[in-house]
């Protein structure tokens, strides 16, 4: 499935959900205070809706309110029972509260943060878009919440016990969840070899670019320096010729003109 990215200013919503680019769904989640405390990140996948129901109607908000009507007419949670969603094309969707515990995996919702990825990954791989996505929203969340990458931290569906509740790492009564082909397996041998190492490295470079970005900027302040980096980021504001942004700088009508303008071309 071919699929394109534009790390542009797409931020939607469309009543409790919230539509995000991965630049965005970072800035949220590190400007937005949380009321429970994060312990866990769980991964699933959805299975259906996956890669063909999105290419034949890529309509984000539906979808979503589509898996809520399961949720709560079938499964009969009281909402959709995921706090956020992943697409194949890399967008990102925020939908049960982060401050509510998910409807995910039994035995391990409390201080969990589910987060479902569009696909069945029984019968196919994550595409390369898609992946890029599933490591960023694992890294944000446990740089956010302070978590150490590790199999405790982030889990998967298969490893509890569907009637427990119980971690049994993959042995009795479990799904596959989120797919035999998962960033190579469902297993915690195969999560610590291929995906948690590649969550690290996506913490690493996230890092190293921010403070490239804000490194010759040290006199924002404190409150504004994720909305500079940014605003950096998508090419909206960008500072002086040298690349220094001059946080205390003035702006004239003309800056003012130039900035209204690559917000109105991102937006074609």
């Amino acid at each position: 499935m071919r699929v394109e990215y534009k790390e542009v200013n797409r931020m939607k919503k469309n009543g409790k959900f919230i539509l995000l680019t991965r630049a965005e769904f970072k800035d949220w989640i590190n400007n937005t205070k949380f009321s429970r405390k994060m312990r866990r990140v769980q991964n699933h996948h959805t299975y259906l809706p996956d890669y063909n129901t999105f290419r034949k109607n890529k309509k984000y908000f539906s979808l979503v309110k589509n898996m809520e009507y399961y949720h709560v007419h079938t499964a009969k949670f009281s909402q959709i029972a995921q706090n956020i969603t992943t697409f194949p094309d890399g967008m990102i969707m925020i939908c049960r509260s982060m401050n509510r515990n998910p409807a995910g995996i039994k035995g391990a919702n409390t201080g969990g943060i589910c987060v479902e990825h569009i696909g069945n990954f029984d019968n196919g791989k994550v595409n390369s878009e898609h992946q890029k996505t599933v490591l960023w929203v694992n890294a944000v969340l446990c740089e956010r919440f302070n978590l150490t990458p590790n199999t405790t931290s982030i889990v998967y569906h298969h490893w509890y016990d569907l009637r427990s509740g119980k971690r049994k790492d993959g042995k009795g009564t479990t799904k596959t969840c989120p797919g035999r082909k998962f960033f190579g397996g469902n297993s915690v041998s195969a999560c610590k070899k291929y995906f948690i190492p590649r969550v690290i490295d996506t913490i690493k470079n996230m890092n190293k670019k921010e403070v490239k970005v804000m490194e010759k900027d040290q006199t924002v302040s404190n409150y504004a320096k994720a909305a500079v980096a940014l605003m950096k980021e998508l090419q909206i504001m960008i500072g002086d010729e040298k690349g220094n942004f001059n946080p205390k700088d003035p702006i004239t009508r003309q800056d003012l003109a130039v900035v209204a303008m690559r917000i109105i071309e991102q937006q074609k």
